[in-house]
């Protein structure tokens, strides 16, 4: 790997990617939409156990 292929200075820049790639970087910001839904919604259902909200 040469420092023209991840631009030097910047590690973590995604020049291109492949279709694998794409359809993995969807599903785990899909997964992260889930858990902080899902989060919300324990929260929610939490305090409305308590019975403070």
């Amino acid at each position: 790997m040469t420092d023209q292929d991840n631009n030097g200075d910047s590690g973590f820049q995604i020049v291109h990617l492949s279709p694998a790639d794409e359809e993995f970087s969807r599903a785990l910001a899909y997964a992260r939409y889930c858990q902080q839904k899902m989060a919300r919604y324990a929260t929610w259902l939490f305090m409305r156990m308590v019975g403070r909200w």
